[in-house]
């Protein structure tokens, strides 16, 4: 009996919430609004001012209220959080405090937009984050019934047009969407977080301003650097092939002498003539190669030099002297 009587008292209790919220966002929400505006209104000369609202308006000064104002949005979210103690403030995170910060910042912001007084900013500001906490959870009837009571105590503070713009911005925004303020607000979000270790390596520390260069200046010697880098290439390259070829020949030498001791006595003319033969054709080879070599050498060497001076050089280095490899700074 008492299983069935807690699910019908549930199943009533959702019936009526749904049915508070259609009321809020059908066609007659603009009217609902109005008349609870309106009641609002008709209660401010009976209200009080012993509520624990009217006692807690000083979490937030003038001077904070127009540095968050006048910050960045990302800053003066960071700035509010850390004022109203709601660090750590983390939209990744902590979904529900990014949430509840959001809603008292935006609060803060349309009261600075409307021209509210500094004071008047500050009451609103303090009164929206304890709104908001103490209606969390609850059913949307007992929300707007809690709203009416508090935000009439706020008279002293915030006059009466103001009040009527503030809670006309309420009911358009808050209550529009409270079973989402509700859901969010009450259902914790798990959080997946990752943590890698980055190595990140600071730049390098820049030259004195006094060693630096016109930009033509530093092209030209780049070019005429690249250019000296390749003829040293190119240099070492034919000094090893140079030396290749030595060794060759060194090696025909000193085969053709194995070869000739290797005769038996005495040697016909024929194979005389033969051998010298040989011996004439290997080594005009041989000749052949370094010559070879040494002609690619001094074409490439040309071909180097023609690019040096083919690469415009700045006037404020004057003419370029004549010898050297390249560039003089």
């Amino acid at each position: 009996m008492g299983s069935a009587h807690d699910r019908s008292l549930s199943s009533a209790q959702n019936e009526s919430e749904t049915c508070a919220d259609k009321k809020m966002h059908g066609p007659s929400g603009e009217i609902l609004k109005q008349i609870v505006i309106a009641n609002i209104i008709r209660q401010l000369p009976e209200a009080t001012t012993d509520s624990l609202l009217a006692t807690k308006m000083a979490a937030i000064s003038e001077n904070e209220a127009r540095s968050i104002a006048t910050s960045k949005e990302a800053e003066g979210r960071h700035l509010l959080a850390v004022i109203l103690n709601m660090s750590p403030y983390d939209d990744g995170l902590n979904m529900q405090r990014a949430i509840q910060v959001d809603f008292v910042y935006d609060h803060l912001m349309f009261c600075v937009k409307k021209g509210f007084p500094w004071k008047q900013v500050c009451a609103i500001v303090n009164f929206a984050r304890q709104f908001l906490e103490a209606v969390t959870g609850r059913h949307i009837s007992e929300a707007v019934v809690l709203y009416q009571q508090d935000i009439t105590k706020l008279q002293q503070l915030v006059n009466e047009r103001n009040i009527k713009m503030y809670s006309d911005f309420v009911f358009s925004t808050f209550f529009t969407h409270f079973q989402l303020y509700k859901f969010v607000l009450t259902n914790p979000r798990q959080v997946i977080a990752h943590n890698k270790s980055l190595l990140v390596y600071p730049p390098v520390p820049p030259h004195p301003l006094a060693e630096a260069k016109e930009l033509s200046i530093w092209t030209y010697e780049s070019k005429i650097s690249e250019l000296e880098k390749k003829q040293d290439k190119i240099q070492l390259n034919r000094r090893a092939e140079k030396e290749e070829l030595r060794r060759e020949a060194e090696r025909i030498k000193v085969e053709n002498k194995t070869k000739l001791t290797a005769m038996e006595s005495p040697l016909s003319k024929e194979t005389l003539r033969q051998m010298l033969k040989n011996v004439m054709a290997e080594y005009t080879a041989a000749t052949a190669a370094v010559i070879s070599s040494d002609i690619a050498r001094m074409k490439e060497d040309l071909e180097i030099k023609l690019e040096m001076r083919s690469v415009p050089r700045p006037r404020s280095l004057g003419q370029q002297a004549s010898g050297g490899k390249g560039a003089t700074s």
